[in-house]
Parts: C-alpha cells; sequence; structure tokens
C-alpha cells in the first residue's frame, strides 16, 4: 500500500469516526453509548489489521470520545 493510499484511508476512516459521534452526541443512555463504543473499538481494530498503523485513528477516537462526553 503507497503512503497516500494509506493517508486516504486514514482520512476516510477519522471522518467516519468524527460523523458516528455527530449523529450519536445526544445520546443519554449509558446502555446504549457502551454499545456504540464497543463498536467503534471493534471496527478501530479491524482498520489496525488492515493497515497496521493505528496511531491517528486511536488519537482521534480519543479525542471525539472526550469531546462527546464533556
Amino acid at each position: 500500500m503507497s503512503k497516500g493510499d494509506l493517508i486516504a484511508k486514514q482520512t476516510y476512516a477519522i471522518r467516519r469516526i468524527k460523523d458516528a459521534f455527530r449523529e450519536n452526541k445526544n445520546i443519554k443512555d449509558s446502555t446504549e453509548i457502551e454499545t456504540l463504543v464497543n463498536k467503534a473499538k471493534t471496527n478501530l481494530e479491524i482498520i489496525r489489521r488492515q493497515d497496521g498503523s493505528p496511531a491517528v485513528l486511536q488519537m482521534s477516537l480519543d479525542y471525539n470520545f472526550h469531546q462527546h462526553n464533556h
């Protein structure tokens, strides 16, 4: 995979993470939030296995999670 392809995949993944947090920002039910966080973790693991470069994605997930919960 070229560096450009990797950047494009990471950019897409980050955009999807941000979109998901925006879509679910008004959810208050802790069970539903836990389900969504677990789904995000599963998706992150899939991305990690695909390209082996999770640092940017993990930072984005952490940032968005903290923004959502504060």
